[in-house]
């Protein structure tokens, strides 16, 4: 395996691996755009509270379901969410880039609209 993929999970391989923390490109702009419309929508300490927690609830629900699903039947949920795997890690460039193009038009779209 060479240096850029030595600390990833392989689909080959399938083991957790320890790696180390670093920001996920496609995550970090997400997070960077909420807390922008957030920032920027004018509301007061506990709008923003709220906003901040259905943001996060957002993001961690397919997190979550994936662990659900695979506590509640892990024989069934196994295939399912290694072909989830497989397919995100062979397509990983392209859905990153796709949703940074639409982070990015979201923006651009914001920022034209105060001109």
């Amino acid at each position: 395996m060479d240096g850029n993929h030595r600390h990833r999970n392989t689909v080959e391989g399938g083991g957790a691996r320890r790696r180390p923390l670093r920001a996920n490109p496609k995550n970090l702009a997400l997070t960077l755009a909420a807390a922008a419309s957030i920032a920027e929508a004018g509301l007061d300490q506990a709008d923003k509270a709220i906003a901040i927690a259905v943001f996060v609830a957002l993001g961690s629900i397919t997190v979550a379901g994936a662990v659900l699903l695979y506590l509640v039947d892990a024989e069934r949920a196994a295939p399912a969410l290694d072909a989830i795997r497989r397919f995100m890690f062979e397509n990983n460039a392209v859905i990153i880039m796709v949703v940074l193009l639409l982070i990015g038009a979201k923006l651009l779209g914001d920022g034209l609209a105060v001109l």
